[in-house]
């Protein structure tokens, strides 16, 4: 079943057991965190294979004293002794397979008798899927794209929902005012080459990866870039870094920190919480620090305006 009719029949509580196949990592994610929203009540529980198989038997085979259960089991075809457990569960299943499954053998066509099987596929598959996407992603901040704009898009990235939300978000950053993204605005921001772009100078600083930053901002000035410009950017970036760790202190949950940052949720999620967490709150407002009295500076600097951005980038070695 393609993932749009599978993801029906959770919202509308048709299925209580999912088998997810296919290689796209990212409506695997997206699959399971909707159905946690969607079933917030129940007992949850998650489990990878075969490492937990005799926690896993133990509780597929028990009742719970909390009400309807919720089990999420990765990596489920690592394992063969539980399907029959599978067919008789009666909580909410969803089960990951690997992407080198067999979905023909003997063992899965018998599980996927039982289930809902949601194919996790790479849209380009389904023709206009990914654009689609693309709209409704900018529909949802209130963004427009004008004059085919996410065709371009797609077109520069390809079928990887990873590297277009990265994508969607330097647009959306890059557009804050307006709200309207052009091609010409595709062009401008994601035309350079990603691997030595400003998203990548911020991310490696925020990983402490000093090295690779400086590669980083050396390819940035050898193009002749503003770099007013960049100082801005980091500022802007790291102002938000700084919103993310005070929300998180704050037990605000991911959707409400993408309400207030404008960042996506699935972003937060996987890249920046777990980098801002892990730098604290104090090392990143010192840095936050350090980036505005940079800014103040470089308009009375008569030197070489670089040093001053190589040293605040150096100044992630200490951390």
């Amino acid at each position: 079943m393609r993932f749009s009719e599978a993801f029906k029949e959770l919202q509308f509580g048709r299925g209580k057991r999912f088998a997810l196949s296919g290689e796209e990592a990212y409506l695997k994610d997206y699959f399971i965190d909707q159905a946690k929203k969607l079933n917030s009540n129940m007992e949850f529980f998650s489990y990878s294979l075969p490492e937990d198989e005799s926690e896993v038997t133990e509780v597929l085979g028990s009742d719970s004293v909390f009400g309807d259960r919720f089990i999420l089991l990765r990596d489920f075809d690592k394992s063969k002794k539980l399907i029959d457990q599978v067919k008789t569960f009666s909580g909410l299943l969803i089960i990951v397979l690997t992407e080198d499954v067999n979905l023909k053998s003997s063992a899965m066509t018998n599980l996927l008798g039982h289930c809902t099987h949601v194919q996790c596929s790479k849209m380009s598959s389904y023709g206009s899927d990914y654009p689609t996407w693309l709209i409704s992603k900018a529909n949802q901040k209130k963004y427009l794209f004008v004059d085919d704009a996410e065709a371009l898009l797609f077109k520069k990235i390809g079928p990887d929902m990873h590297e277009l939300s990265t994508s969607l978000e330097k647009l959306m950053i890059y557009k804050e005012e307006s709200k309207a993204i052009t091609p010409d605005d595709v062009e401008k921001v994601i035309g350079t080459t990603l691997s030595h772009s400003t998203y990548d100078l911020l991310d490696n600083l925020l990983r402490k990866d000093v090295k690779k930053a400086l590669q980083c901002f050396e390819s940035y000035a050898q193009r002749g870039e503003d770099l007013g410009e960049l100082v801005w950017f980091l500022g802007h970036y790291f102002e938000k870094m700084c919103r993310l760790i005070l929300l998180h202190e704050g037990k605000t949950s991911p959707e409400g920190m993408a309400d207030i940052t404008g960042l996506p949720v699935f972003l937060i999620k996987t890249r920046y919480l777990p980098r801002v967490v892990s730098l604290g709150r104090d090392r990143l407002m010192k840095q936050f620090d350090l980036l505005c009295s940079i800014e103040v500076g470089m308009r009375s600097f008569t030197g070489d305006p670089r040093i001053l951005i190589e040293r605040f980038i150096f100044s992630f070695d200490s951390l």
